[in-house]
């Protein structure tokens, strides 16, 4: 059961809001302005609902965590995505590893480790070995952190199915579906940055990162 209170909720509007003035700030010719502004506030804004969940009902503080390095790492893209500067797109990398590897280690306090939680994510890294040798994209020199990445996202998903699976419950099917919309933004990125950029994949690829987000902050009072 969530329990939302009156905080929460004009947190999660909040959020909303900035996520449609994010989303409307693609197309937007100063969107290079708009566009980061928007992003952080956003980003900003599912640290703060996490916060206070954990707060209100005395959670697991290292949550907060990983929600950070996801704010870090949406700044650092949010510039990338501005100046084209190789090494944003690195360190954001990097940011959102040590987001992975928080959220996953939390979901390993709950359930213990199982032979999916290895299948899913070697079986997501040879794939996108294979379409970057197969050019469908081109990680222009950047493949052995792909893949080192792509090993800690499909991770955070596999083990989402997992604690799913072994205990069927509200808390676990939010984990879940923050862990495979996580996955969804990721998988977007892919061609986003090494394939074709285009509004629609930018608009797919924050809304399926943003519910993720959203999804892991609440987590902490289900």
């Amino acid at each position: 059961m969530i329990l939302m209170d009156f905080a929460a909720i004009l947190l999660t509007i909040t959020y909303i809001l900035f996520l449609c003035l994010l989303l409307k700030s693609i197309g937007d010719k100063t969107k290079n302005t708009h566009y980061i502004i928007y992003k952080t506030i956003t980003s900003i804004n599912f640290c703060l609902l996490g916060f206070y969940n954990i707060v209100s009902v005395h959670g697991d503080h290292l949550l907060l965590m990983p929600l950070l390095f996801c704010l870090a790492g949406d700044i650092l893209l949010a510039y990338y995505n501005r100046h084209k500067y190789k090494r944003c797109f690195i360190w954001g990398l990097f940011a959102f590893l040590g987001a992975h590897i928080g959220f996953v280690g939390h979901m390993y306090l709950i359930s213990s480790f199982n032979f999916i939680d290895l299948m899913i994510p070697f079986l997501s890294a040879a794939a996108v070995y294979w379409l970057d040798r197969k050019k469908v994209i081109d990680l222009k020199g950047m493949r052995r952190y792909c893949l080192v990445y792509s090993l800690f996202v499909s991770l955070l998903m596999a083990k989402g199915i997992d604690l799913y699976i072994t205990f069927i419950n509200a808390k676990t099917m939010v984990l879940m579906s923050g862990g495979i919309s996580f996955f969804l933004s990721d998988l977007l990125i892919l061609f986003l940055y090494f394939k074709k950029s285009t509004k629609t994949l930018h608009v797919l690829n924050l809304i399926t990162y943003y519910l993720a987000m959203y999804l892991f902050s609440i987590s902490i009072i289900v």
